[in-house]
């Protein structure tokens, strides 16, 4: 099974990834990985959000084609993927499209992580903001709406609002409803 895990930032994905990779005894895949971390600091900070996309789809095309290997032996859980960019990328003006990415694998389900506006600004203030937090600050309400559109036309969605829930309730729930999806 290959579970997509999206939604916007200070949703959870962080806390909520982990532990459900280790409840499902799958690999956890962050999207990018940690190698192109530095990478995509720079890419945040300094690039043309059409320069922006095109280093998310490479990313997403690079981890398709890993997940496509990995998942033939193991269940894994991605922290973003294909959506995430697509979503964050027509909030900052660029015509972005699944189509733009090719033939890449998709997932078995989709989890859909909320928050709170107050909740999200909480967690805000409590952690570093990254160069990617930055350039989509002021814009978080049209980023939740840039979901729920591509969530509409997304088979297999386990929506979770975490507003009020631990890391570990959000596992448990999530739990639960992928055995309704198998």
């Amino acid at each position: 099974m290959i579970l997509a895990v999206e939604g916007i930032d200070f949703a959870g994905k962080g806390e909520v990834c982990p532990r459900l990779a280790r409840r499902l005894g799958a690999i956890l895949y962050k999207t990018p990985p940690e190698h192109m971390r530095e990478e995509q600091n720079r890419i945040n900070a300094s690039a043309t959000d059409q320069d922006h996309y095109r280093y998310f789809v490479g990313v997403v095309q690079q981890a398709s084609a890993e997940i496509r290997e990995v998942s033939k032996f193991q269940n894994v859980v991605l922290d973003r993927y294909w959506m995430t960019t697509v979503v964050y990328h027509r909030v900052m003006g660029v015509a972005a499209d699944i189509r733009d990415f090719g033939n890449i694998v998709m997932p078995d389900a989709t989890v859909y992580l909320t928050v709170s506006p107050e909740v999200q600004r909480e967690r805000m203030a409590k952690r570093e903001m990254s160069p990617g937090d930055v350039r989509m600050l002021g814009r978080f309400h049209l980023v939740r709406q840039g979901y729920e559109n591509a969530l509409s036309d997304t088979q297999r969605v386990i929506r979770v609002d975490t507003t009020q829930l631990t890391p570990e309730e959000v596992v448990d729930l999530v739990f639960v409803q992928i055995q309704l999806v198998r």
